[in-house]
C-alpha cells in the first residue's frame, strides 16, 4: 500500500490535511506494535477538524480497540477503563493495544498520573487513587496500569504545558478556503441523505480492503520491528538538526515510532522472522518525508 493510495483512501471523508490524515493514521495503527506506539496532540482553534481527523480515522479501526473520552477525572477513568482484581484490591487498568483519544484537555492530575506511560518509562505502573464512597468516606484504592496505548489529544487551548509538549507529537489542521469549501460540500453530501452517505462509504472497495487490512494486521501480532540499516536515520537526523537539544532525544523516539509503523503497515512484504519484521529503505524514506513536513 503506497503512501499516495493511502492518502486517497483517508480523502474520501477527510478532505486535505494529507500529512496530517497519515501521521494520524500511523500513530492509531502504532497500537498494533509492542513498544513502538507514539502519541499527538492536536492544538488548534475551534470547528479546525482537530477532533474529526482522529475520530474519523478510528472508524476504519475495530471497535473494541478504540476509547474515545470527553473530560475525565483520574478516579471516573479508572473506574470506567479497568476492571476490579480481587486479589489486588484494586484496578487493572490493560492500554496494550488500545487507541486512546481524548476529544477535550484530560483532567490535569489525569494527566499527570498517565505521564510515565505516554514517555513509555515503565510497562506496568502501580498508582494509588482517593476515592469517595458514602459509607467509608475516602478510601485509598489500587490501579495498575499496563501497556502502551497510542494516544490522541484534541485541544483548543493553545498554550501546551512543556512536559506534555516534549511527549507528544504537536500537530494542527490546516485552515484554508479550499478545505473550508470541501468540509461544506462534504458536509451538504452527508446531510441530505445520510442513509446513502453511509452506504456509499461502506461499499467503496478501497476503504473496505484498508478495514480489513487493519484486522490483519492486529491479528498477526506483531512483536518486534527492526530497522535495517539505521545508520542512515543516524547520518540524516544529524544532518538536519545540527545544533542538538534535550527534546530531541524525544523526537528520535517518535521518528522511529514513524519508520516502524510504515513497516507494519506492508509488514507482508518485510523481512520477517516469526514475530519480528524488518523496516527496510522505504520506509524510512517514507518516515523522514513526513517527518520533514
Amino acid at each position: 500500500l503506497s503512501l499516495q493510495e493511502l492518502v486517497e483512501i483517508l480523502g474520501l471523508t477527510i478532505k486535505q490535511d494529507e500529512e496530517n490524515k497519515i501521521v494520524t493514521f500511523l500513530c492509531e495503527l502504532s497500537a498494533y506494535t509492542e513498544n513502538a506506539q507514539f502519541n499527538i496532540s492536536y492544538n488548534a482553534p475551534s470547528s479546525t477538524g482537530k477532533s474529526y481527523i482522529p475520530t474519523e480515522i478510528a472508524r476504519l479501526f475495530p471497535e473494541e480497540d478504540v476509547l474515545e473520552l470527553a473530560y475525565c477525572s483520574p478516579t471516573a477513568f479508572f473506574h470506567d477503563v479497568g476492571e476490579w482484581n480481587k486479589d489486588m484490591k484494586g484496578y487493572v487498568v490493560d492500554l496494550s493495544r488500545k487507541i486512546l483519544i481524548f476529544l477535550d484537555q484530560p483532567h490535569n492530575e489525569l494527566l499527570a498520573r498517565l505521564r510515565p506511560l505516554l514517555s513509555h518509562d515503565k510497562k506496568e505502573i502501580s498508582l494509588k487513587i482517593t476515592d469517595k464512597t458514602q459509607k467509608f468516606g475516602l478510601k485509598t484504592k489500587n490501579i495498575l496500569l499496563k501497556g502502551y496505548p497510542a494516544v490522541i489529544f484534541c485541544t483548543a487551548g493553545l498554550l501546551i504545558n512543556e512536559q506534555e509538549a516534549t511527549r507528544f507529537l504537536l500537530l494542527s489542521p490546516e485552515v484554508n478556503q479550499e478545505k473550508i469549501r470541501q468540509g461544506i460540500l462534504e458536509s451538504i453530501k452527508k446531510e441530505a441523505d445520510a442513509e446513502s452517505y453511509k452506504g456509499w462509504l461502506d461499499e467503496n472497495p478501497e476503504r473496505k480492503l484498508l478495514k480489513e487490512r487493519i484486522r490483519a494486521i492486529k491479528l498477526e501480532g506483531i512483536r518486534e520491528i527492526k530497522i535495517a540499516g539505521y545508520q542512515k536515520v543516524v547520518e540524516r537526523f544529524f544532518n538536519k538538526n545540527k545544533v542538538l537539544k534535550p527534546r530531541h532525544q524525544r523526537d528520535i523516539k517518535r521518528l522511529v515510532s514513524l519508520i516502524k509503523s510504515f513497516a507494519l503497515i506492508n509488514l507482508w512484504w518485510r523481512e520477517r522472522n516469526g514475530t519480528t519484521i524488518t523496516a527496510n529503505e522505504d520506509d524510512i524514506e517514507q518516515a523522514f518525508k513526513i517527518w520533514d513536513a
